[in-house]
């Protein structure tokens, strides 16, 4: 079975653009912490998968070949960085427009997917995002999910089983890697931070 780590390309690597003309177009801007965590995720052996917002025909956003040129350009600064993406997927869109039921179910398929297709488990894998809702469709399958919270270091997880908050990518790795090597500890300790999405 593979390590894979699905990632979230908004809110988690780089930050929620989709304006033709905006700078971010043109040139990759990554968020703190996002070329330092791909970087350790190649190191030690992870396959990353990123997940993005796919651009709806009827919204202002970037031609295709525009979106095909940032994504080259994207994929090598990361490479040049030192780090890998193994894949790049559109995240399948809900029917509804926000949170729904048809979203939880379009969203728990298609993560199944990615583990088939992957051949990876749950168990060895994990999940980080900016949106909570899909984090927790990741910890309901059992995969070891977090979402990215520039305050994260001021919460508090009471227990084990839930969300997990993180600041960025670099933390998020560091701490699944830490906990990969030291499993009764962290059973110990209990994991750091997290959130429970609403049910």
């Amino acid at each position: 079975m593979n390590r894979i780590a699905i990632v979230s390309c908004e809110g988690v690597i780089n930050q929620r653009q989709r304006i033709v003309g905006n700078p971010a177009w043109d040139r990759p801007e990554f968020l703190p912490g996002a070329l330092d965590g791909l970087k350790l995720l190649a190191r030690e052996g992870y396959q990353v998968v990123v997940i993005s917002e796919p651009i709806r025909r009827a919204a202002v956003g970037p031609d295709r070949e525009l979106r095909k040129r940032w994504r080259q350009r994207w994929l090598l600064e990361i490479a040049l960085y030192g780090g890998r993406v193994e894949r790049f997927y559109d995240r399948p869109v809900a029917p509804a427009v926000g949170p729904s039921p048809h979203h939880v179910e379009i969203m728990t398929s298609f993560v199944r997917w990615v583990f088939s297709t992957h051949r990876a488990s749950a168990e060895d894998s994990f999940f980080v995002a900016d949106s909570l809702e899909d984090a927790q469709v990741a910890a309901n399958l059992g995969c070891i999910a977090f979402v990215v919270r520039r305050e994260a270091f001021l919460c508090f997880q009471p227990a084990a089983g839930v969300v997990e908050t993180a600041s960025n990518l670099m933390d998020t790795a560091e701490r699944v890697l830490f906990r990969r090597a030291n499993p009764l500890l962290h059973a110990l300790k209990g994991a750091p931070t997290g959130l429970v999405a609403d049910s």
